[in-house]
């Protein structure tokens, strides 16, 4: 099948410098496909009808770009738009803030698909008309689990997030378990009040680092902590368990209760997420069956696996 990714702007660095990173742009790596600006294209039907599919991720920015590419392929075509659809349900009102606009983007797919239950369940009450598939993004297990080294260092990793950027509860959660924290993905310019982590906290600060850097990061890590508090798929819980790294997840993320379901936890049940993480800690046989159970369950978010679901859609008429 040839498939291409469509975009009016593609990050680049993601593409060049990260290309194991889990998430939209795994999909290149399962189909070994193409990637294009919207704006460089001659932008004819004769050149789009080249791929079987076109998918468009519903970034924002993107939205429009639907309606253009549907405009030169028209109803009849043989080359299928698909539309991806990863952002938390928490930002919304930011990111579509418009749900008619948004209905109207949706319906100009023939395949559409959310990464979470929570996405694909609103986006079923945003259009009643179009059929709503769950398959979340694929991770690379293969890479990552040749990556992965079981050393026992008494650190922790907490997994910071800019969109909610969380600070007191996570350090109510992690102080004086006899480890030192580390924040991984902190981003200062995200952060509204950055003095805490610096000034008060002392937490070991690791600026947001690509993808390579950041597994050796992880590789480093006795337990992580992951409260992200937004409903999403959750891609730092398959990078944890492909490398064997012991983490209590957010319940929000939907790869962490298939990953972790020994560690998953309402992110805001501060006292839950302690006591796992101390059982963690203190209890070699939960460690290691935690670690296990995390090492097999993420094979569901391979490459294969994703593939299957893909193509599962693309014949379901």
């Amino acid at each position: 099948m040839k498939h291409l990714f469509l975009a009016y702007k593609l990050f680049d660095n993601l593409l060049e410098n990260q290309p194991m990173m889990t998430g939209c742009y795994q999909w290149l790596r399962v189909f070994n496909s193409s990637h294009a600006n919207w704006k460089e294209m001659a932008q004819t039907k004769k050149e789009l009808e080249n791929y079987d599919v076109i998918q468009i991720n519903a970034d924002p920015m993107d939205l429009r770009l639907l309606s253009e590419v549907r405009a030169v392929l028209g109803n009849n075509s043989s080359t299928k738009i698909v539309l991806n659809h990863d952002h938390a349900p928490e930002l919304w009102d930011t990111t579509f803030p418009f749900p008619v606009e948004f209905q109207r983007a949706i319906e100009e797919a023939d395949y559409v698909f959310a990464t979470s239950q929570t996405a694909k369940d609103l986006m079923e009450m945003v259009s009643k008309k179009k059929k709503i598939h769950l398959i979340p993004h694929p991770c690379e297990t293969d890479v990552l689990k040749k990556l992965a080294t079981f050393i026992e260092n008494k650190h922790m990793l907490y997994f910071w997030h800019r969109y909610d950027h969380q600070m007191i509860l996570p350090y109510l959660v992690s102080k004086d378990l006899g480890m030192m924290v580390s924040v991984a993905g902190y981003m200062e310019n995200h952060d509204p009040n950055p003095r805490a982590f610096t000034k008060v906290l002392k937490w070991n600060i690791i600026q947001y680092l690509n993808f390579p850097d950041f597994i050796k990061v992880m590789k480093e890590a006795y337990v992580g902590y992951d409260p992200f508090f937004s409903y999403s798929y959750g891609r730092i819980p398959c990078d944890c368990a492909a490398l064997g790294l012991p983490t209590v997840c957010s319940d929000f993320n939907y790869s962490a209760n298939i990953c972790f379901p020994e560690t998953s936890c309402n992110p805001y049940d501060a006292k839950k997420a302690r006591s796992m993480l101390k059982k963690l800690l203190h209890n070699t046989e939960f460690y290691e069956k935690v670690r296990k159970i995390a090492f097999e369950n993420v094979e569901h978010f391979n490459h294969k696996n994703s593939k299957g679901r893909y193509m599962k859609m693309l014949e379901d008429k």
